[in-house]
């Protein structure tokens, strides 16, 4: 009923909104007859979202664009800062990996899955969590669209895409970008030059470094963190030797580096029951003798760790072919390669004190080949029609070890005998993963221009995708060799009874060919009005796990299922007063099944599978209102309604399983985490004349969210409360544009917000205490932005 009734609700209101523009499509002719056009205009905003440059307002797709100007002014860099900017974007960072969230719906944390959220940088595909770290840099615009995206862009998606466009002018301009906070000693340059090196070729270099000291204090090792450093170089060579054909070389090269995690232990209770009962996780760890930082266990932007390090490496090199003399068509030729090489060194059971710890390593290639052709456009069909190739491999490795000084070696002892205790002492869980995957698509895409009011467009990809896996985890020594032959069964039944860890050899290969349509029906009320109505199928590919600790059969996961989508959006765009405004308007509907989940096993482990159905709708709306010609109001909203229609899952502390078996929750009612019911951004920014040589402004963005979850088992002690946070800039500029000094200021009413949060590790499971471990956003920062142009 809840659902029903929202439906009516926003569809009434919706409807009504974009049938105003049909009664007054008469009337804005006769008025255009008796009044002068407005010197003012907004600024033409083009997109690619359909693979040609059109207006954003001409397109039946809820899209949201941020250009250069405005990343840059906001000093955004990366997708977890460009988040607080897209309505209806969740990303946060976990001790595994990026976790994306768009209109309620995103990844576990599993590397294994796919993001749900599509990402390309010029025409390439980022499908890896560990590729959404890297630095968005000498960006024209981004572009962010919700909802399936399966016929044009290479890899179906069943939730949204993030479309980054690099910087195309090849006109000779030079610039240098330097930013200064000594709030956390963040420091950032990033440098640029463009210009022709002959006749027929021109190109482009930039380079870019960032560093910062970190936000919140690790007490155990008495420094600041997460410390991060970014180093990226990226270079273009452009060659146009005649009218019809223009070939375009992009080689880029980074490192990410990061020491120390944003993360704190909070809500520590005390055990109820068993040996510890009355001591909460920090009295227990003092109890073993552990660092006396380990008593930090509330909110307060300090830790406890001993240590972490995260390393990536990157590299990515796109070849674009565009030739416009195949009769009158248009080839277009985009090979790419892209990689990294990723290695972490975690203290993962997230204290300051000698639990166990883990390392990770992740090495990723992929190859892909797209082929398209595009018809000439303005014609009465309109057609594209293409093929897809990607190949791609994951090598990853982890290793849970257990030194000789974990407090669970005297803990096993205490339990099981000496022996036992000392048979746990310097022995390991190494992990391998291998997977190989090859894909090929057929896509294409047919727009029928009935009139100049009426347009039907259709499209389908089929592709075919084939993968070949393999995982072994094996109980080793620290340092991965073997165990001694008359003891390792003794010490696997040990790891299987405290960390519920199994050795096992496991493989595997799946072989899946999908077909995914979608309509556009769109409608021009007139040359300032447009409704549209979308219907689309998406597709998360499968794969397999990870990170299981067992193999299927003894309580463990391998392989999971496609999860399918299926997408209806009805929309309008609206410009008024000759282009002064504009409104953007979308109503969406998406039903999910076979959602892909992946469930922490409550100690050291994760099992996936699909174990989900669901439904989430809602309303998105984002506009512009050019005030004066110096005064530019802007804003955007979403309003998102999830429902879990089954899902069973795992249980919070505490909390009575009522799924059938047993043993999980059955959340089925339920929301999902980081997904509030509304969301948005209300921003105003102002640019005027200061004499005759120069130009001052300002900006000020409100961004404020309701309440969410942040626990992936719906803990409701974990809820991140509404919010409202403000972001300004200040900038005096040369009149010519040649250099300008700018105060940036972030989070000024200085708001404290989790974005996620789960289960301290071994601490509910094998203590009885449950805690969490959560990641908070920076808080306050005000920096200095220094620019040169030439």
């Amino acid at each position: 009923m809840r659902v029903n009734s929202f439906l009516r609700r926003c569809t009434c209101a919706v409807v009504s909104t974009m049938m105003a523009p049909l009664a007054l499509a008469q009337q804005d002719v006769n008025l255009a007859e008796s009044q002068t056009s407005s010197q003012m205009v907004l600024e033409e905003v083009i997109v690619t979202a359909q693979k040609r440059e059109q207006n954003l307002q001409y397109i039946p797709v809820s899209v949201l664009v941020l250009s250069n100007e405005r990343l840059q002014n906001a000093d955004i860099n990366t997708i977890e800062e460009l988040q607080t900017y897209v309505p209806n974007l969740m990303v946060t960072d976990t001790l595994l990996g990026p976790k994306l969230h768009i209109r309620g719906i995103g990844s576990a944390v599993n590397q294994g899955f796919e993001q749900s959220v599509g990402m390309y940088i010029d025409g390439i595909y980022r499908g890896r969590a560990q590729q959404s770290r890297m630095a968005m840099i000498d960006v024209e615009r981004v572009e962010v669209l919700r909802g399936p995206q399966s016929i044009l862009l290479q890899k179906q998606h069943c939730r949204g895409t993030e479309y980054f466009h690099g910087h195309a002018n090849r006109n000779f301009e030079a610039g240098i970008t330097g930013l200064y906070s000594p709030d956390f000693e963040q420091k950032e340059v990033t440098a640029y030059i463009s210009g022709p090196l002959s006749e027929t070729f021109s190109g482009r270099l930039t380079a870019h470094a960032r560093d910062m000291d970190g936000y919140m204090e690790n007490l155990t090792l008495d420094k600041d963190e997460p410390n991060r450093k970014e180093r990226l170089v990226r270079g273009i060579l452009d060659w146009h030797p005649n009218d019809d054909l223009d070939i375009t070389l992009k080689v880029e090269a980074g490192r990410y580096d990061t020491i120390g995690e944003q993360m704190e232990i909070i809500n520590d209770r005390a055990a109820e029951a068993g040996p510890f009962t009355g001591l909460n996780y920090a009295q227990i760890l003092q109890l073993f003798g552990q660092d006396p930082s380990v008593a930090n266990n509330f909110q307060d932007f300090k830790r406890a760790s001993n240590g972490d390090d995260f390393s990536n490496d990157t590299e990515e090199f796109v070849l674009t072919l565009n030739y416009r003399n195949w009769g009158d068509l248009l080839l277009t030729s985009i090979t790419g390669y892209t990689a990294y090489d990723m290695v972490e060194i975690c203290d993962c059971d997230n204290t300051g004190g000698h639990v166990f710890s883990a390392d990770f390593r992740e090495d990723f290639q992929q190859f892909s080949q797209e082929l398209r052709l595009t018809s000439p456009g303005g014609a009465k069909i309109d057609w594209m029609a293409g093929l897809y190739y990607q190949s791609s491999d994951l090598d990853f490795f982890d290793a849970v070890r257990l030194p000789a000084n974990s407090i669970l070696v005297p803990l096993i002892a205490g339990i099981a005998g000496p022996a036992a205790g000392a048979l746990m002492a310097n022995t390991s869980a190494p992990r391998f993963f291998d997977q190989d995957t090859d894909l090929i698509s057929v896509f294409g895409q047919v727009s029928w221009n009935i009139n100049d009011r009426w347009f039907i467009t259709g499209g389908a990809r089929i592709s075919r995708e084939q993968k070949d896996a393999s995982r072994i985890l094996e109980i080793a020594d620290i340092h991965g060799g073997p165990l001694p032959p008359a003891t390792a069964p003794i010490t696997e039944s040990l790891y299987a009874a405290v960390f519920n860890i199994t050795p096992h050899s496991l493989k595997g290969d799946r072989d899946k060919t999908r077909f995914m349509p979608s309509l556009d029906i769109q409608y021009d009320v007139n040359d300032n009005a447009m409704v549209y109505f979308s219907t689309s199928m998406g597709v998360k590919s499968g794969g397999f796990d990870v990170r299981s600790n067992n193999a299927p059969d003894n309580g463990g996961s391998f392989e999971f299922d496609d999860e399918d989508a299926v997408s209806f959006e009805l929309g309008s765009k609206l410009s008024f007063s000759d282009g002064v405004a504009e409104l953007n308007i979308a109503l969406f509907y998406m039903d999910f099944s076979d959602l892909q989940v992946s469930a922490f096993d409550g100690v050291l482990g994760f099992t996936v599978g699909n174990a989900a159905k669901a439904v989430t709708q809602g309303l998105e709306l984002d506009g512009r209102w050019l005030v004066t010609d110096h005064l530019l109001l802007s804003g955007s909203f979403a309003y998102t309604d999830f429902e879990y229609k089954e899902f069973f899952g795992q249980c919070y502390f505490g909390q009575v399983p009522d799924a059938p078996d047993g043993v999980n929750c059955d959340y089925r009612g339920e929301t999902n985490t980081l997904t509030p019911e509304y969301s948005g951004i209300v921003s105003a920014q102002y640019k005027s004349p200061l004499g005759n040589t120069l130009r001052w402004g300002w900006s000020i963005d409100a961004l404020f969210s309701a309440d969410y979850l942040t626990s992936s088992n719906q803990d409701p002690l974990q809820v991140q409360s509404s919010y409202t946070k403000f972001n300004a800039r200040l900038s005096l500029a040369g009149q010519s544009g040649r250099w300008e000094v700018a105060l940036v200021g972030k989070n000024l009413t200085d708001e404290t917000i989790m974005t996620l949060s789960g289960d301290v590790p071994l601490a509910g499971a094998t203590f009885g205490t449950p805690g969490f471990s959560a990641f908070y956003e920076q808080p306050r920062s005000i920096a200095l932005q220094v620019t040169a142009r030439y």
